[in-house]
């Protein structure tokens, strides 16, 4: 959602001071786990950026041939302090058209979904990574992760044999 609060920001929507968690992960990167990437044993990895989430997820499902899609559970996508309220008020960030556009094809929503769904397309500056662990290696990722003060959440799982995303 850091695309989201700088917009909320720009058009006077929200409080300046919610950029501060914004500005605070822009400083601290992803210095933590880039240290610690090579033994997490990834399938696949990449980092959130501009292009949102479900553009790099659909990146993911790219880079195996299409053999897999991902359920993803919209309430365990992490967002900043004012997020919440930039979508209330049909806040946007300047590139959400072209990343929703992009990435509508291969989404399938539940109809119940809120207008949270929105933060999927929103460009992130120094987003976080996104990768993919396989079921028996679970236990000590997260642990390693825990060892080393890595935030983290678990927003999904791979579903195979169908190259789509299901929110």
């Amino acid at each position: 959602g850091s695309g989201l609060v700088f917009a909320g920001i720009n058009y006077n929507k929200i409080d300046s001071f919610h950029q501060k968690d914004v500005l605070k992960q822009m400083i601290s990167g992803n210095f933590r786990i880039g240290k610690i990437l090579h033994k997490l044993n990834t399938l696949s990895c990449t980092d959130v950026t501009g292009f949102g989430l479900a553009n790099h997820l659909i990146n993911l499902i790219n880079r195996n041939n299409n053999s897999i899609g991902f359920s993803i559970k919209l309430s365990n996508v992490p967002t900043f302090k004012g997020v919440d309220q930039c979508l209330k008020m049909n806040v946007r960030s300047t590139f959400f058209e072209q990343n929703y556009q992009s990435a509508k094809n291969f989404i399938c929503f539940n109809k119940n979904l809120t207008s949270k769904k929105e933060v999927l397309f929103d460009p992130q500056t120094v987003g976080g990574l996104l990768f993919v662990i396989s079921k028996n290696s679970k236990k000590n990722v997260l642990n390693l992760l825990k060892e080393n003060e890595v935030e983290y959440s678990i927003i999904g799982s791979v579903d195979k044999y169908k190259p789509v995303i299901n929110i």
